[in-house]
């Protein structure tokens, strides 16, 4: 469990309100010696339970002093006697009126750290319901992107050109679509491996035996078919890792995949 989650648990309330066992007890204060923020938060709802227990503070009424008072008046021989028990009867309700006040404002602390940790619960539920909703945002796109990529591949203008591993990654595959009625070009990452940070995949196409540059690309999933540049006469492709934003002339140590056209 994380420091934040702990914090959020609700243990931290019960143990200022005193509803914790011991161990209980032992395990917070340990967390409290090496969590600075678990120690601020323990302060923190100190303060504010001691400003509510003022807020929700009530004083005993000024009638009943008054009325206990004129009854000492009332008995006049034995005053002493009279006076010791109505004060006695006196503290008695002060005390009971204190209890009660304690009662009501412990249970009111208790349901409102509840009402806190429901409400932390549901900000992380809904974190993680948006994330969800991005997720399904996400794959709503790639899935119509895939329903065009497949119509245009689907084009019977279209020429395919399979570009398969070279020796640094015998597994990577690539492919150009290649539509001969609109001259456009298009490459699919296919399965090449995640690009490094910092660096890109670059499309070059071969014509009689010198690489032209046709542009670079992304290797992520959502990607699906990106556009080249068309380079007329194009005998052959080949795609090279450089860095972010291309080469002027690709590096051949660096070339995963190559196609025939």
């Amino acid at each position: 469990m994380s420091t934040e989650e702990y914090i959020a648990s609700g243990i931290l309330e019960a143990y200022v309100l005193g509803g914790l066992n011991a161990k209980e007890v032992q395990e917070v204060e340990h967390m409290e010696s090496i969590h600075p923020e678990v120690k601020r938060e323990i302060f923190s709802l100190q303060k504010a339970f001691e400003s509510y227990a003022e807020y929700v503070a009530v004083k005993p009424p000024v009638e009943l002093k008054n009325k206990i008072l004129s009854q000492l008046s009332d008995s006049s021989s034995d005053i002493e006697d009279t006076k010791t028990t109505n004060v006695f009867y006196y503290n008695y309700v002060t005390a009971a009126a204190v209890a009660l006040m304690i009662v009501c404002g412990s249970m009111s602390l208790y349901f409102w750290s509840k009402w806190r940790s429901t409400e932390q619960q549901l900000m992380v539920l809904e974190e993680q319901t948006n994330r969800y909703a991005d997720q399904i945002k996400k794959a709503n796109y790639r899935a119509s992107q895939l329903a065009e990529d497949f119509d245009l591949i689907r084009d019977v203008s279209v020429v395919k050109v399979n570009m398969k591993g070279a020796a640094i990654s015998p597994d990577s595959r690539a492919v150009v679509f290649w539509n001969k009625s609109t001259s456009e070009v298009f490459v699919d990452a296919g399965n090449l491996p995640k690009a490094p940070e910092g660096m890109q995949y670059q499309l070059w196409a071969l014509k009689d035996g010198q690489p032209i540059d046709a542009g670079v690309f992304e290797s992520d999933f959502l990607s699906g078919l990106q556009k080249a540049k068309f380079i007329q006469g194009a005998q052959a492709y080949a795609v090279t890792l450089e860095k972010r934003g291309g080469s002027v002339t690709p590096t051949l140590s660096a070339m995963y995949v190559f196609g025939e056209v």
